[in-house]
């Protein structure tokens, strides 16, 4: 489990022994995305469902510590074309540097994005959320048109052509044809 901060000293401590952090985090423990997922408590195998998090953390004499994550697993989404819940993979890979002002902020590397850490520490888990939702579609879709089961039985009834032999064809105007004189039909 991550902690919910990490404080200054500890995480210069962390760094400087170039220490890895591996961690199951909950969905449901990610309140910000739990809340634009279909489910995000029960799986397949009866347990909660989990995003994978590597975390290792690293100076490289810039003067503050340096985090690299790696994020992979499953986000029940929903699609936005059925309703229906799509699953999409997660496999998100991010630097970031860690300074203690605004200052500092000049001095990081352009490989690295910066957070200024507060007088608590840092949050992984609020960091991890923040590259979540910038990673996530802003309409989530199934790949193919055929997983949508709603959207799929629609076409199939609508491309139906034994359907629309059976049908009268609808002519809204033919009435108003007949007021006017004529039949109704183009001739």
């Amino acid at each position: 489990m991550l902690a919910d901060r990490i404080g200054i000293p500890q995480l210069r401590d962390m760094a400087g022994r170039s220490e890895q952090v591996v961690a199951d985090v909950a969905l449901a423990d990610l309140e910000r995305i739990a809340d634009l997922l279909s489910d995000a408590s029960g799986s397949d195998s009866g347990g909660e469902k989990a995003l994978h998090v590597e975390a290792k953390f690293a100076d490289h004499g810039q003067g503050f510590p340096e985090v690299e994550c790696h994020v992979t697993g499953q986000l029940p989404l929903v699609c936005q074309r059925c309703l229906d819940t799509v699953e999409w993979g997660l496999d998100l890979k991010f630097r970031l540097a860690i300074v203690t002002s605004e200052a500092d902020l000049e001095r990081v590397t352009e490989k690295f994005d910066a957070v200024v850490a507060d007088e608590h520490g840092f949050d992984l888990k609020d960091a991890i959320t923040d590259e979540i939702l910038s990673d996530l579609p802003l309409a989530p879709a199934h790949a193919e048109l055929k997983d949508c089961v709603a959207v799929a039985e629609y076409l199939a009834d609508v491309s139906d052509p034994a359907q629309g032999e059976s049908e009268k064809v609808n002519r809204p105007f033919a009435d108003l044809g007949n007021l006017l004189g004529g039949d109704g039909q183009n001739e």
